[in-house]
């Protein structure tokens, strides 16, 4: 008899073990997966503005190649590939709308000031760069679109 019932208690051990659990579905669903600016993007388009004084103002614009990326990684770097220009940039993501890139934009006494990103999406990022502060004798605007 007791072996009898040490067989039952182990079945039921192991079907109440083996159940399939649909917790992981729902909570898929109630709390979707956060887009991150992590990994590899294509560039679409990087233009800056800038004007010194009361000048009407210089726009450039770099259309990107099929083979252009800004690659952010987990080392806290930015790799960038525009024609033939590499760089590598540092960069800390302060939230999922802000984030610091050294040399993007403006450098004001050594201080990159915060871009913004928006949109943040799985498949597309627009990088602005701080736009309140002017700079003694001038503006400077960047933005940067990318794709995946």
């Amino acid at each position: 008899m007791k072996h009898t019932i040490i067989c039952l208690y182990i079945l039921v051990a192991l079907t109440v073990a083996c159940k399939k659990s649909n917790s992981s579905t729902e909570l898929m669903h109630s709390h979707p997966a956060i887009a991150s600016i992590a990994g590899k993007w294509s560039v679409i388009k990087d233009s800056s503005f800038s004007a010194i004084g009361a000048s009407p103002g210089n726009v450039q614009e770099y259309i990107g190649q099929p083979d252009d990326y800004w690659d952010f990684r987990t080392d806290a770097r930015v790799y960038i590939k525009e024609g033939a220009k590499l760089d590598t940039l540092e960069y800390k993501l302060l939230s999922d709308s802000t984030i610091d890139i050294h040399a993007f934009g403006w450098i004001l006494n050594g201080a990159t000031p915060t871009s913004t990103i928006q949109p943040l999406t799985f498949t597309n990022a627009v990088i602005y760069s701080a736009r309140d502060i002017f700079l003694p004798g001038g503006v400077y605007f960047r933005t940067l679109f990318l794709k995946r």
